[in-house]
């Protein structure tokens, strides 16, 4: 008996050393941080990212915009050449977007689009006009739909700094909407990072005037990649961290969001990017369906 007590103990002695040997040693890069959900202080699991460049189009828009279809169809075909790595939001500002009776008695316009075009300055030039990652290219912020290829290209040329993960999670019952972005730094970056995250709505059949037809009022033209609202609790997003962030750092951010009983869920998107706040330039965005 004492014998197999000691080959035991030996056996287990070995089996234990063996699996200390097969550990792999976490690097200080591939270590992970944990964010915590301060609205029900559970532990959030980061998920998968990926350091795909994907570009950002804002598409400053209105439905009485007699040439504003035709930055809808350079929106389109972009998407068709870069696919998932172009995302396009359109936002409907200023006069051209404001209900017109009888004809066009709808209202697209966001508190949040509003402010941001307050501050970007789009329908005060004249619509219609683009921002490519909200980027400022040696004085050109503002760009017509026409250069919009150029620009996103160029964009897909650079190095991305950030690495982004985007899940969306859908409950047709409540109609609530359960979001997660996670965010790894590629790159050093100040306090001033922050995350943004959007409601997109396709197909939306309304008025719009297109100079290009005659009569140029269209009754059922389809608008595509709408903004219907932000998620996050203010237009310029919610900040990542409170100090400094260094390459590798990761976060987690996660929300909750019931959609409006006036939009189709199926034709509804989350768009999330990240930006540099004190420059509003977009670091990296991603977009998945409602439940993808």
């Amino acid at each position: 008996m004492k014998k197999s007590a000691l080959l035991i103990s030996f056996l287990l002695l070995l089996a234990s050393f063996a699996a200390f040997q097969g550990c792999d040693i976490i690097k200080p890069e591939d270590r992970i941080e944990w964010e915590v959900d301060t609205t029900n202080n559970d532990t959030i699991n980061p998920g998968e990212v990926d350091s795909t460049k994907v570009v950002y189009i804002g598409d400053y828009t209105g439905h009485t915009c007699g040439n504003c279809p035709r930055a809808a169809e350079k929106a389109t075909q972009l998407k068709g050449v870069y696919g998932d790595q172009l995302v396009v939001v359109a936002l409907h500002v200023g006069n051209f977007a404001k209900p017109k009776n009888p004809d066009y008695p709808a209202d697209y316009r966001t508190a949040e689009g509003t402010e941001m075009d307050a501050f970007f300055g789009c329908a005060a030039e004249g619509l219609p006009l683009g921002l490519v990652d909200q980027k400022d290219f040696s004085g050109k912020l503002r760009i017509a739909y026409s250069q919009w290829g150029t620009y996103v290209s160029q964009q897909l040329n650079e190095t991305p700094t950030v690495a982004m993960g985007l899940k969306a999670d859908y409950n047709a019952t409540t109609r609530e909407v359960s979001i997660q972005v996670d965010v790894r730094y590629l790159t050093d970056a100040s306090v001033n990072e922050n995350v943004v995250v959007q409601i997109i709505e396709d197909s939306i059949v309304g008025p719009q005037t297109d100079y290009s037809k005659t009569p140029d009022l269209l009754p059922d033209y389809v608008h595509n990649h709408m903004l219907q609202a932000t998620v996050t609790s203010n237009t310029w997003g919610e900040p990542l961290s409170a100090t400094a962030i260094s390459q590798g750092d990761q976060f987690t951010k996660t929300w909750k969001f019931t959609l409006d009983n006036s939009w189709v869920a199926n034709n509804c998107a989350v768009v999330a990017y990240v930006m540099d706040n004190s420059t509003k330039v977009i670091r990296n965005v991603r977009e998945v369906e409602i439940g993808e």
